[in-house]
């Protein structure tokens, strides 16, 4: 028992310096008090307090120099090791969806120099994760600057992990989703079909249809519907074709677009709702013997600035990943210094290849 009150005392006394340290009582490079005062003041024994700041030194928020005394880390934890959460597991990284790819290699490419690093956390949302066990140790030690979730992690708002007080949290999502001590990165993606059914209309087509994801198909559809009556062009059910996200929705949407075009009515233009499925989408359309965009113009959602290839010049509508990291840690670096949480709009860009295609002919 004796012990057992020991540790917890230990441990309540480490999180109380990593408080002080992280709230800039100590700052960086400077000396703490002497382990006289920090016994008196602390109320404990010389042992926890030599068992607390081993601690400390061992994770790296402070250092000791001898006879001078114990100083603040010049770079603590809490300063350069920024978490990114990324829903896939990375055991499957071959089915990703190319999202959380962009996402990982932004990550990477914003932290490739030295003093501030990505720490990566892989398939939280699924049970028994190992990296959920490593995030929460990691927050609750205070070793984070902050943490980036590249999905609305639902499942945690109610928990401790989201509503302490000492790591900013942000996440992809919004308001509506109910998420509350959270910042949220917010894509314009509500607006892909106005945008991409705009580029439509104004190429002068006359007929559309759409390959979207398997979430919600039926949301995707009405919309898309009324917003192609919206600008005067024609669609009919059999040119909108659901694919999921796996390997062989991917396989689906290439026979999806072979039918929709290979048909005797088909449409002009096609919009893609998802990048996963621009390259299979293509090979549909090489298969249907259609010209790119001469029989059939293609807009296609992407995420920048990693467009997955593709055969023909298309119209991409998307988000810029690069943008939504560089808020994110942004957006952590603000709430260090006490600011309430926010939402930050990212908006869609367009970058029209079938444009200068056509152009160059």
């Amino acid at each position: 028992m004796e012990r057992t009150d020991e540790e917890l005392k230990s441990r309540r006394v480490l999180t109380a310096l990593k408080s002080r340290l992280r709230s800039g009582r100590w700052r960086p490079g400077s000396r703490l008090p002497t382990r006289t005062e920090l016994i008196k003041s602390l109320k404990i024994s010389p042992m926890t307090l030599q068992r607390v700041i081993d601690e400390l030194i061992r994770e790296g928020f402070v250092c000791s120099r001898g006879r001078d005394g114990t100083f603040a880390a010049d770079a603590p934890p809490f300063t350069r090791n920024f978490g990114f959460v990324i829903n896939g597991p990375a055991s499957a990284r071959d089915e990703w969806v190319h999202y959380w790819r962009v996402l990982e290699a932004e990550a990477q490419k914003l932290f490739a120099s030295p003093g501030r690093e990505a720490k990566f956390y892989y398939g939280i949302d699924r049970p028994m994760s190992p990296d959920m066990d490593r995030l929460r140790e990691d927050i609750e030690a205070q070793r984070l600057a902050g943490v980036f979730f590249s999905n609305l992690p639902a499942f945690l708002l109610d928990s401790p992990l989201v509503q302490q007080k000492h790591t900013p949290l942000v996440a992809v999502g919004s308001k509506q989703d109910g998420a509350s001590g959270l910042s949220l990165v917010v894509f314009g993606t509500d607006r892909f079909m106005d945008k991409a059914l705009k580029e439509v209309a104004a190429a002068g087509r006359k007929r559309v249809g759409l390959i979207t994801p398997w979430e919600d198909p039926r949301q995707h559809v009405a919309k898309f519907q009324a917003t192609a009556q919206r600008y005067g062009l024609e669609t009919q059910p059999r040119w909108c074709q659901y694919a999921p996200h796996s390997r062989e929705g991917r396989l689906w949407a290439a026979h999806a677009v072979e039918a929709i075009i290979g048909g005797a009515q088909r449409p002009d233009a096609l919009v893609i709702y998802d990048d996963n499925h621009i390259e299979s989408a293509m090979s549909g359309m090489l298969r249907a013997g259609c010209a790119v965009p001469g029989d059939c113009l293609v807009v296609a959602h992407t995420n920048f600035p990693w467009p997955l290839p593709s055969p023909f010049p298309l119209i991409r509508i998307g988000i810029d990943i690069r943008k939504v990291v560089e808020s994110a840690v942004a957006e952590i670096e603000r709430r260090q210094n006490g600011q309430a949480p926010q939402e930050i709009y990212i908006p869609l860009q367009t970058q029209n290849e079938a444009a200068l295609f056509t152009a160059r002919r």
